[in-house]
């Protein structure tokens, strides 16, 4: 998600939690991130870019989506050519182009100065003290997720207080209210607000960008909020976002206070995660241009390709690739075959792509050979997979059953589904009014 261009969109974008706030539909129906501005679309761009929009609908709002596009937005998003990052982070507009190899900030060499233009809460931190740990995070006011990943780090700080870990709060990146109120006072303001969910040191970086020059241009970083974990000799010992790569920050903190941190085996997962990130996105390039220029075979090949590499790295690419070829080009009996074979092997366990090829199935107007039975199979397993927890998922398995003529069995599903999508706090409203309308489509029908 980018930071919005105020002149464009007012004064300050609207602040949310971690994962939504990271893309938003364009009316003209490209997924894009907020503050990207979407480009014209046209031809057989914008029926992608339609098809983009319903299934970030479905196969997002629907299937666990904080989780699984944090992953990889590839499948989905790069399909319109349009511009995110991971969920739970916001890309700066202003974040200044990459540094070279020169000044590359990388994990097992030494962390940067200090240089900040004014802490604003707690004692200020001049140096890295030998003996200690450091998780630096850097954030800004306007950046709806670090209203997740502030209270985490918090709490981070406070679990290892006594292991000689201190957390430091850097805003950058920030400007002065339309009301003419300085960044600096709205960095207070912002601090005084958040209270003891910001229980460490924070500091201003500035306006003229010193601290986001020679930490995350750097590094490389252009997404609010990242963190950087220093170890006890100084050393920068992971970089990343503390929201979905939480996990692996962890890890990490424990391994350094403990003295077990590999710096070396570090520095190489590191090396070959970048990797696997430049060949996703070759990748995700070159299924745009197959699906933009409607070469079927190509673009199922490269689906193929891509779960060769990582089938983690592209979450829904099967259900892209399958509604395209079977909607968009038409090739409905290569899109069962590809759906077939799909469920038979690399796909099997991605609720996501099983959930989304059943959607396509039953829903899609443009669908001329319904294969109900296939779509039965797809959600069934789907179901399993996601260990009958999932309401939105439930919902396709009931809808296969309903058109299989079994009501009662759908009914008994879809209260079910209904049930489980009101304590899920991740499902919008808006779907639970849908589920609960075809609830009551299925008890008229009995």
């Amino acid at each position: 998600m980018e930071r919005a261009n105020r002149r464009s969109i007012g004064p300050r974008p609207r602040r949310g939690g971690g994962g939504r706030s990271g893309f938003r539909v364009h009316k003209r129906g490209a997924v894009v991130g907020e503050g990207v501005r979407a480009r014209g679309l046209d031809g057989r761009e914008a029926t992608l870019a339609k098809l983009t929009r319903r299934l970030f609908f479905m196969t997002t709002k629907l299937n666990h989506w904080p989780h699984a596009l944090t992953r990889s937005l590839i499948s989905i998003v790069l399909l319109v050519g349009a511009v995110g990052t991971a969920v739970g982070q916001v890309e700066s507009s202003s974040a200044p182009s990459a540094a070279t190899s020169a000044e590359k900030l990388v994990v097992g060499g030494p962390a940067p100065l200090l240089k900040v233009e004014k802490w604003v809460k707690g004692e200020p931190i001049k140096e890295f003290e030998k003996g200690t740990v450091y998780v630096v995070e850097f954030w800004a006011t306007w950046c709806g997720p670090v209203r997740k990943s502030i209270p985490q780090l918090t709490a981070l700080a406070e679990k290892h207080k006594s292991n000689s870990l201190k957390a430091i709060g850097i805003s950058i990146w920030e400007s002065a209210a339309p009301d003419g109120t300085s960044a600096l006072v709205g960095v207070e303001r912002f601090v005084s607000e958040m209270g003891d969910k910001m229980k460490y040191n924070v500091a201003y970086g500035g306006d003229k960008g010193g601290m986001a020059d020679t930490w995350m241009r750097a590094a490389d970083r252009s997404g609010l909020p990242t963190s950087f974990i220093v170890d006890k000799s100084g050393k920068i010992a992971w970089i990343g976002n503390p929201n979905s790569e939480r996990e692996g920050m962890l890890v990490t903190v424990e391994a350094v206070l403990a003295g077990t941190f590999d710096p070396k085996a570090a520095a190489e997962a590191v090396r070959k995660a970048e990797e696997g990130k430049a060949k996703a996105k070759e990748l995700g390039n070159k299924l745009k241009g197959a699906l933009q220029g409607a070469r079927a075979e190509e673009a199922m090949d490269i689906v193929r390709e891509m779960l060769r590499v990582d089938p983690k790295l592209f979450p829904n690419a099967v259900g892209v690739t399958f509604q395209q070829v079977m909607i968009n080009m038409g090739k409905q009996d290569a899109a069962y075959a590809f759906a077939r074979e799909m469920f038979n092997g690399p796909a099997k366990d991605s609720p996501m792509d099983l959930n989304t090829m059943a959607w396509v199935i039953l829903d899609d107007a443009a669908v001329k050979k319904r294969d109900i039975e296939l779509a039965f199979e797809l959600s069934k397993r789907a179901v399993e997979v996601t260990e009958r927890k999932d309401g939105p998922i439930m919902d396709k398995l009931a809808r296969a059953y309903f058109e299989k003529g079994d009501v009662v069995k759908a009914l008994e599903l879809q209260i079910t589904a209904v049930e489980l999508a009101k304590t899920d706090k991740r499902i919008p409203a808006a779907i639970i009014q849908q589920l609960e309308a075809t609830l009551a489509r299925y008890r008229a029908a009995r």
